[in-house]
């Protein structure tokens, strides 16, 4: 065992007879360490030997009266408390560092997903009802999938809102026509009564005319929308109505691009 320097262990017997020292200079006759363990006796306690610091510890050797002093360097103990202490420091830093890598990859692996499935929410504000991609922690599965299963329900409801919308428009465009429709041609036919008692068969000519490619145009064989270019003339044909009926109170212009035709 290395003591130190000065560092040895000295046996004696009941007489305080040496037995054995690893000492080189402690002989049967002179031995300083003997002396020191006879005023010990038993324990331990701080001693100078040749000027050196030493710590004598005294015991009784099991089943026998014999006794073993240790004398140990004081400075080599505090090298050896200090070196034990650089040890557990650095054990200690060592496990704070790995446990607080383990916790963060631990806590990113729990988080990524969450974060991502906030993300995708985000996404479905604007409107995306794309799928989640589901992974990560069984309970962050389990509520990706329930997220997936109700944007989709929700994507179904807005779907079936839309059409619904649609075709309440289309039904109360075809209402408002059709209470249009009616007056519209029960007031042109009465101006054209009016003009034929008045005798302006040309103005009575003009209007039927332009009633009839009107109607003409709004039929359009069904279809719901028509050219631009028919839309137009639709337009010039109301418009030819109501200047003959209000008589020449208003004009008009039409200004179109050729290129939307």
């Amino acid at each position: 065992t290395n003591l130190g320097e000065e560092g040895h262990i000295v046996i004696l017997n009941s007489d305080n007879t040496l037995i054995y020292s690893s000492g080189s200079t402690c002989t049967v006759q002179e031995c300083p360490g003997r002396e020191i363990m006879k005023e010990v006796i038993i324990g331990g306690e701080s001693v100078e030997l040749n000027d050196i610091s030493l710590y004598v510890n005294v015991n009784i050797l099991v089943n026998t009266r014999w006794q073993i002093g240790t004398f140990i360097n004081i400075e080599m103990i505090e090298q050896t408390r200090t070196n034990t202490l650089i040890i557990a420091i650095a054990i200690f830093g060592i496990t704070l560092l790995v446990t607080t890598v383990v916790s963060f990859l631990i806590a990113k692996r729990i988080s990524n997903p969450i974060y991502r499935l906030q993300k995708h929410m985000k996404v479905v504000e604007k409107g995306d009802f794309d799928n989640f991609e589901v992974r990560g922690q069984k309970e962050v599965v389990d509520l990706g999938n329930s997220f997936n299963k109700l944007q989709q329900e929700i994507k179904t409801l807005m779907d079936s809102l839309v059409f619904e919308q649609k075709e309440k428009r289309k039904s109360e465009f075809r209402a408002l026509q059709t209470q249009i429709n009616p007056h519209f041609l029960y007031n042109t036919l009465d101006s054209i009564v009016y003009l034929s008692e008045q005798g302006d068969s040309e103005k009575v000519q003009e209007m039927v005319i332009a009633l009839s490619r009107f109607f003409r145009i709004s039929i359009s064989s069904g279809a719901t929308s028509i050219p631009v270019q028919d839309e137009i003339s639709h337009i010039q044909n109301y418009l030819t109505i109501q200047k003959i009926r209000y008589i020449d109170k208003f004009t008009y212009t039409l200004d179109v691009a050729e290129d939307v035709k």
